[in-house]
């Protein structure tokens, strides 16, 4: 199959699970079916047709208008099925045709909905957590038992077990990236709860970070935290001096983490790297 033809597939139906995201978006922080009713205007109820409902051609059509009522729709449904069908490529390019395409535009995409509500809503629905730990879990599931590389690791971990004369147990990568990752971000949270008396870590970046971890692995989940929390510090510390936000004001990190994941996912081992060779252990 020629590149072209690949790009384009893979940019198409990138975009239509952009258009499920908006979906997602809008329903799960308000506790609504994904499923049932189908899609519609939120103004005046108009169901939308096959035809109002062509990612991003029939926004462009209507002018971000809706058909029926004419009630403005916001850019952002245009914006995410775009990137998600961009981001599609760059994951197509990076993995070409393999387990790790399927997986990381899987994640990928579940981490789009997760950036957009909680930037909006500073909440992260469990639906979308578990999907991804589920998918990091199936991922190398199923590179174990076709002998598949998974991606950034190949095969299990082996953990000797104290005072059985040197049994070791097996442990997936997925497994201890979810329980080490999750836990840094517990400890990171609890530690500053201590120091700011109050919430500096919800529990849903917790759960985000151990679903993250089961599909980058432990040692890269905590770069990616700290890319996410370098991000933070890069963004909160204007906001201050702007007078945009007070010091002790709640910026949610989800969307921090989901950066962190999804560059470590792209350039995991060039990050590494460089970070060895910077401290001189390479």
């Amino acid at each position: 199959m020629p590149d072209w033809l690949s790009v384009a597939i893979v940019f198409v139906y990138g975009s239509i699970v952009g258009s499920f995201l908006n979906v997602l978006i809008w329903r799960l922080p308000r506790d609504e079916s994904v499923v049932r009713p189908p899609s519609h205007c939120t103004v005046c109820g108009y169901t939308l047709r096959a035809w109002d409902n062509i990612p991003l051609i029939s926004w462009l059509i209507y002018r971000g208008r809706c058909r029926n009522c004419g009630a403005r729709i916001s850019s952002r449904y245009f914006w995410i099925e775009l990137f998600t069908g961009l981001l599609w490529i760059a994951v197509w390019y990076r993995f070409g045709w393999s387990l790790e395409f399927f997986q990381y535009a899987a994640v990928i995409s579940a981490l789009i909905a997760v950036f957009a509500i909680d930037l909006e809503h500073y909440i992260i629905p469990d639906q979308l957590w578990i999907f991804m730990a589920a998918v990091g879990f199936l991922a190398e599931g199923i590179g174990l038992a076709l002998g598949w590389k998974s991606y950034p690791w190949n095969d299990l971990l082996y953990l000797t077990v104290p005072f059985t004369g040197g049994w070791e147990l097996p442990v997936p990568h997925a497994l201890l990236g979810f329980v080490v990752y999750g836990g840094a971000v517990l400890l990171v949270g609890i530690l500053g709860e201590i120091g700011f008396k109050k919430e500096a870590m919800g529990g849903g970046d917790v759960k985000l970070a151990a679903a993250i971890g089961a599909n980058i692995g432990a040692t890269w989940g905590i770069v990616s935290f700290l890319i996410g929390a370098a991000i933070g510090t890069v963004i909160g510390i204007p906001l201050i001096v702007l007078g945009k936000r007070e010091r002790m004001d709640y910026i949610p990190f989800g969307p921090m983490l989901v950066v962190g994941a999804i560059v470590m996912i792209f350039f995991g081992r060039q990050v590494v790297n460089w970070w060895l060779g910077y401290a001189g252990l390479r």
